[in-house]
């Protein structure tokens, strides 16, 4: 499921963090590290923790990219050394992390906790039928949210391939 966590979660949280940190300014790059450093993680996600995200870093793939010199590609997602795993990390305790800054109202964020779902599911070791139905539905809502709430950017083959994964697990 490296498609998830290497495409899809890194690409969302980078335009997530662009939007809570550096567009709607409810909370700063140095809070957000100060947060991930502190955070006390078990015994079994310390191997796993997230970096510190790289102000100069996450501003400088954007510029590259904008510029044409480098194509979007999910390395450059927020900083340099970014492992299906940390992600992975990130993103499930990004709401214990930020939370508490972010108005529950907010669209954006409101997608990227349907995302959380959707890993939920996609990552259950034991499912029903009936929860891939469901599964399907939320990809579906995801996909279509992430376009009108992102325009300028386009839907990865890496999202496109969250579309197969209900009918993968009916198999």
């Amino acid at each position: 499921m490296h498609d998830v966590l290497e495409g899809t979660t890194q690409l969302t949280l980078k335009c997530l963090m662009r939007h809570l940190i550096c567009e709607q300014k409810f909370f700063s790059f140095s809070t957000l590290n100060e947060r991930i450093s502190s955070f006390h993680y078990s015994f079994a996600e310390l191997s796993n923790k997230p970096s510190e995200v790289s102000r100069a870093s996450f501003l400088a793939s954007d510029t590259l990219r904008q510029s044409g010199k480098i194509r979007w590609t999910v390395r450059t997602c927020y900083y340099t050394s970014c492992l299906a795993t940390q992600a992975w990390c990130l993103a499930r305790f990004f709401p214990l992390l930020v939370g508490d800054m972010v108005p529950e109202c907010d669209a954006k964020w409101k997608s990227f906790l349907l995302l959380l779902r959707i890993m939920e599911l996609t990552f259950a070791p034991v499912t029903t039928i009936n929860n891939t139905y469901y599964l399907e539905m939320l990809i579906e809502e995801f996909l279509s949210d992430f376009n009108l709430l992102y325009p300028a950017r386009t839907i990865t083959p890496k999202m496109h391939y969250l579309v197969h994964v209900p009918s993968w697990t009916r198999k």
